[in-house]
């Protein structure tokens, strides 16, 4: 019998079950577009006839997950051998779950007729089933300590060596992004005044309230790519031709939608895009055979939505599926694998997906990124995460739509202050926005090192200066924009990477 997270009780026999219609999730799953997931029981060998998998789900081989130390052990076990031995560095290393169910010792073969074990070598050449690693999007180990040019401040009155790709309209006024605001998509259609094209309440685009001046994404990036100025470690130009697995990178936040209602649900990305494995993709096409001429690629995620949460805790850790179209550029989401689980879920609509890519970037600014630093603040915010609140959506879409200015935190005791405003709101309970918020304002936290609240107060008012408890996507969206954070919704396709992936998705 199976039973979807709608009650519904299925019990119509295997073969009637692909053709049987399921209900849609609602609430901020229809905001995604993810199709019906069913529960998958415990993995064992069958006793009775042979199994069969519902409609649009697969069955994915996982490895036993390992038991670990938690991150308190980890940190006293390190400073003991710091004491005895010489001081080197100790990598993070993944967290691999335990699930709920124990695994079995041995991998199981699938057949038609009999079920019997398998050497692991045999069963992944010989199975019919999807293979893909569990997604080791969180890592748990030893919070590594910033380097001194993660930390390091500039003198005062020094000017940092910073890109931040503000556009500007003819009047010289910065231009802010934007999407549809949530409940009000009928106000913001407009014509693009540079290729006059139809901006539609779906589209994002960049505007310029002064001057009532807008720009599709198109001619936005366009004008980005030809904005003159100082680079650091890569080219300009680069940043504007490479395809979503070269500009894709942890720490973006994907803006999923909109829905009917104009509202986007926003997910963080917690590692790089990748080409999808070739059986992943196999399973995708089988269901959406018009998708013959895209690349599917898969990226780690983590979100706060309202029908799913994690096994360890409410946010929701996935290894998400796009689709990745060569025509338009365009990028979908189409699919995910939740962590610690074993099933592919596939959406019956291909839900368009605009992207956020962040400022820590090489030849953006002198700050560092810290991959293993991001991962930490990462797993420490999921740890003390609360579930989705419909309270914090109503105070988000109806709080006033403004963001917090350097200027007015101008002396110390100001910022430390509203740092304390920060953690609080860091408490209460979160909606879909409030991941990519709380994640990289904790990540500025831990990455001060000896410097302490007043630089990471600085770095917050700098690339993330919103509260978390009361700014709707759409609002994070026009802040980040202006604060170094570039805005995607179409890829390029020329590049070499683009050309490996059709290769390595056996497309």
């Amino acid at each position: 019998m199976w039973v979807s997270p709608c009650g519904e009780k299925l019990c119509a026999a295997p073969s009637a079950l692909p053709s049987r219609p399921l209900a849609p999730r609602s609430g901020a799953a229809q905001a995604t577009g993810r199709g019906p997931i069913l529960q998958w029981p415990e993995v064992r060998p069958p006793t009775g006839p042979p199994l069969y998998l519902p409609a649009k789900q697969e069955l994915l081989a996982l490895a036993p997950p390992a038991v670990v130390t938690t991150p308190q052990q980890q940190h006293q076990q390190q400073q003991q051998q710091q004491q005895q031995q010489p001081m080197h560095l100790v990598p993070c290393r993944p967290l691999h779950r335990p699930v709920a169910a124990p695994a079995p010792e041995k991998p199981v073969q699938w057949t038609a007729a009999q079920v019997a074990p398998a050497p692991l070598q045999q069963h992944h050449e010989s199975k019919p089933a999807v293979q893909a690693a569990r997604p080791p999007n969180l890592r748990e180990a030893v919070v590594p300590l910033p380097s001194d040019a993660e930390t390091k401040q500039p003198e005062l009155g020094q000017r940092t060596r910073s890109l931040d790709f503000a556009i500007r309209c003819p009047g010289g006024h910065a231009m802010k992004a934007r999407v549809s605001r949530e409940l009000w998509t009928r106000s913001y259609e407009a014509e693009c005044c540079g290729c006059h094209q139809h901006i539609s309440a779906k589209d994002a685009s960049y505007n310029c309230k002064e001057c009532v001046y807008d720009l599709c994404m198109d001619c936005s990036t366009e004008l980005q790519a030809s904005m003159p100025g100082p680079t650091l470690d890569a080219d300009q130009d680069d940043l504007f031709c490479l395809g979503p697995c070269n500009e894709i990178a942890e720490g973006d936040i994907f803006f999923c939608g909109p829905d009917k209602w104009g509202i986007h649900h926003v997910v963080l990305a917690s590692s790089t895009m990748t080409p999808a494995e070739r059986t992943i993709s196999e399973k995708i096409l089988q269901h959406h055979p018009d998708l013959a001429n895209d690349v599917i690629l898969c990226c780690n995620t983590i979100e706060c939505t309202r029908p799913f949460r994690g096994q360890d805790y409410p946010w929701y850790p996935a290894m998400s599926v796009y689709t990745h179209r060569p025509s338009t550029g365009e990028l979908f989401l189409i699919g995910d694998i939740a962590e610690g689980t074993a099933i592919l879920g596939i959406s019956d609509e291909l839900v368009p997906v605009k992207l956020l890519l962040h400022p820590l970037r090489p030849g953006r600014t002198s700050t560092l990124f810290n991959s293993n630093l991001f991962q930490a603040a990462m797993e420490h915010c999921a740890r003390e995460s609360r579930r989705w609140s419909k309270g914090t959506a109503i105070k988000a879409i109806t709080a006033k739509r403004s963001c917090l200015r350097a200027h007015e935190y101008a002396e110390p005791e100001a910022r430390l202050e509203l740092m304390e405003d920060l953690r609080r709101s860091w408490c209460k309970k979160p909606i879909c926005s409030s991941v990519a918020i709380k994640v990289w304002q904790k990540y500025f936290e831990m990455s001060t090192g000896q410097q302490g609240t007043d630089l990471a107060v600085q770095r917050i008012l700098r690339w993330m200066p919103v509260f978390g408890d009361r700014t709707a996507p759409s609002m994070l969206l026009e802040t980040l924009s202006t604060h170094g954070w570039m805005l995607r919704s179409h890829f390029c396709t020329d590049s070499p990477v683009h050309s490996s992936a059709v290769g390595r998705a056996g497309l």
